[in-house]
Order: C-alpha cells, then structure tokens, then sequence
C-alpha cells in the first residue's frame, strides 16, 4: 500500500512539472521519474496528495484530464497565475474546476452534441455556462453563428474570458448575460 501512496506522489509531482498527465505515466512506466524530479525536488510521499498540490481539485479530476489527453489529443498546463488552460481540437480555455474539466471530456471524448450536417446552420446555446460548447460549434465551418445565453455573472465573465482566449472563432459567437424565459421576468436561482 505505502509504495502505490509513493508512486501515486511521484506521479502528481510530475504531473506538476510536465503539464501532462500522459507524460507523467509514461516517465513513471519507463522508469524515469527520478531523472525528471531534479535533487531539489522534496520528497513529500508522506503528505497527503491535497497538501502537496497547491490545487487540490486537480487530483479530481485526473480520470477526465487522461481522457482529454488519449482520446482528444488534449493538453493541460498551469499558467503563471495558478489557473489551468486546457488546448483541445484548436481551442483554449480557461478551467478552474473538476465539473469544468468533466464537461471538456463529455464535449471532446464523449461528443455528446456531436451531430452532423454539411448544410449552413445556427446553434442557439441556452445556458451557455463558460462557453465550451458555443466555441466548440464555432469552430465548425458550416455553423455561421452561435447564440449564447448565460444568466449568471460570474459565468458569463469567465465565458468571455474563453472567448477572448480564441478570437479566430469568438467573432461567431454573440453572447448575451440574461436567462430565456417565456416572458419577462426577475428570478432567483442557486448554482
């Protein structure tokens, strides 16, 4: 048990230095981890995986980062301030959570809007979240125009923030802060 707790770590702490999940197990298969990690790396196999990670949600998510990694060509990398950039299929976008990562994998691995048609069309995205699926149909070239609708605020500034990661297709995504009802109205929602 220690020694899988040992692998597990090194692992991680690979992980953190390559950016890529694939890669990490691959150095840790040919047994080259200990020429990866330099001497100045501390040995922490007996902290908890949470406190040696300075993202804990990561270890979350590391079934859906494999995922994205072996059956979408996906790659993951920190940047300076501590967010995660997921580059997938041409698109980057910004991750700050597991659910996040999850959504990426039923987008790009599971293709669960997957649909196909050679004819010119427009996709209306209604609760657009952070805009994964509108870039996503945006990158088709038969989709002239994706409409976007996010009611919360937080969301849609991070839905924005994904656009401006990808200005070659955010020029076909119209997006807008508000919820579709069949009227007007005020509400109040949990999220």
């Amino acid at each position: 048990m220690f020694r899988r707790i040992r692998t597990v770590h090194r692992l991680i702490r690979l992980f953190l230095r390559c950016g890529s999940w694939r890669v990490a197990r691959r150095l840790e298969r040919e047994n080259l981890s200990k020429t990866f990690l330099t001497q100045g790396d501390q040995d922490d196999s007996r902290l908890p995986l949470r406190q040696m990670v300075k993202t804990p949600w990561i270890l979350d998510a590391l079934p859906h980062i494999e995922a994205l990694e072996q059956h979408a060509q996906a790659s993951i990398r920190q940047a300076q301030d501590g967010t995660f950039r997921v580059n997938v299929s041409g698109l980057e976008f910004f991750v700050e959570t597991p659910e996040e990562l999850y959504i990426l994998s039923e987008l790009f691995v599971n293709c669960i809007y997957c649909f196909e048609t050679s004819r010119p069309c427009v996709v209306i995205d209604v609760g657009m979240n952070v805009a994964f699926a509108s870039l996503m149909f945006a990158l088709r070239e038969n989709v002239i125009k994706v409409y976007g609708y996010e009611p919360f605020s937080e969301t849609y500034r991070q839905a924005i923030r994904n656009l401006e990661l990808n200005p070659r297709v955010a020029g076909k995504v119209e997006t807008k802060n508000v919820g579709l009802a069949d009227g007007a109205r005020e509400a109040v929602f949990e999220y």
